[in-house]
């Protein structure tokens, strides 16, 4: 994840480094750390979290991967337990941008 120079940007940045910090879920990467870097005069922030081995549910797709019901249903299950999880944290966090690109099926995956 990079975000450029803006100063809208490095709030946003820092608000969401402040929320990954707490989650704290068995599907979820964990925070590890964040840093800034200045290339080409240009300043950009990074977030480090563990590496998830896997695959993206877009590129799955796309290669032409055919899912049964339970497949589905899993994928569905397991989001779901996600999203429950950051809905109920006080304050709630909304998660704006669930896309298949975003969803990686790794090895804890059920299917």
């Amino acid at each position: 994840m990079a975000y450029g120079s803006t100063l809208d940007a490095g709030s946003s940045f820092e608000r969401e480094i402040e929320v990954l910090k707490e989650l704290d879920h068995p599907f979820i990467p964990n925070y590890i750390d964040n840093f800034k870097t200045e290339i080409q005069r240009e300043t950009f922030l990074a977030l480090a979290q563990d590496y998830v081995k896997g695959e993206k549910l877009c590129r799955m797709v796309r290669e032409g991967k055919s899912f049964t019901r339970e497949e589905v249903l899993s994928i569905f299950e397991d989001l779901l337990r996600i999203l429950d999880h950051i809905h109920n944290l006080h304050p709630a966090v909304i998660h704006r941008d669930v896309i298949p690109k975003n969803i990686v099926r790794d090895s804890r995956a059920r299917t």
